[in-house]
């Protein structure tokens, strides 16, 4: 993941738009995104940045010339669009109310084009993601990438219409495709089969275990839910495994 340096506080963090885990600060501005952007190890090395963090914590805060602003607007554009900054708030969805199949996503899309469109490009992410998981998982957890992943796969198949709205509520495809593995994964550990004694999940449960975490820490840095939230969740699936086995 990106490492990257809290725009407020200088702090060390991953994901140059995530929230803060010292200050709590999350760039929304175009200056605080554009700064967060810059201050990531896609432009300086690790000793540059963790003196940057030093600079930062000590008051001179960096300051971006007009040429390097140019430079990352369009970035900042896409990171926006993503994060949903400067829409009128139309989702604000709770954790429990997930994505497919729940009330209140009932209407059926009927541009046979547009579902098929939205459902390639979310083919497509899936086999981005799957290969991104493949590469910088290891262990248990990658023993559940493919099971998990056919099962999104198989999500999307049936729900294209209920994919279409997504999309147009704002959602990208990479949330809709990590909601997606929080929600495969959070059931498989629910039926408790995949439990040996109590808390103690066998290797595969290990492995969704981890693709919840993961996906619950993505869903943060993409801006679907806030770190309280996904704090939240975790504690529900810890304490969901101890009553299970």
């Amino acid at each position: 993941m990106t490492e990257a340096v809290c725009f407020k506080c200088g702090d060390h963090k991953l994901g140059a738009f995530s929230n803060c885990k010292n200050c709590g600060a999350r760039p929304r501005s175009d200056d605080d995104l554009m700064l967060s952007l810059a201050l990531t190890d896609h432009y300086f090395d690790h000793a540059r940045l963790e003196q940057m963090g030093r600079d930062i914590a000590a008051g001179r805060l960096p300051q971006l010339d007009q040429a390097t602003k140019e430079k990352l607007r369009p970035a900042v554009a896409e990171a926006k669009r993503i994060l949903g900054i400067g829409r009128d708030k139309k989702r604000q969805v709770a954790p429990a109310s997930r994505l497919f199949g729940l009330s209140g996503i009932v209407d059926k899309i009927r541009n046979s084009k547009e579902e098929r469109r939205c459902y390639l490009a979310a083919m497509k992410e899936c086999e981005f993601v799957q290969s991104q998981l493949e590469h910088l998982l290891d262990g248990f957890p990658a023993l559940a990438v493919d099971p998990t992943m056919k099962k999104v796969r198989h999500l999307i198949r049936r729900t294209k219409s209920e994919l279409v709205k997504s999309v147009r509520n704002g959602l990208s495809y990479r949330t809709i495709i990590f909601l997606l593995i929080s929600n495969v994964t959070w059931e498989e550990l629910r039926t408790g089969e995949h439990m040996v004694y109590r808390n103690y999940p066998s290797m595969m449960g290990e492995g969704f275990k981890g693709l919840f975490l993961l996906s619950s820490d993505t869903l943060v840095s993409c801006g679907y839910q806030t770190q309280a939230e996904a704090d939240a969740e975790k504690e529900q699936l810890f304490e969901l495994l101890k009553n299970l086995g």
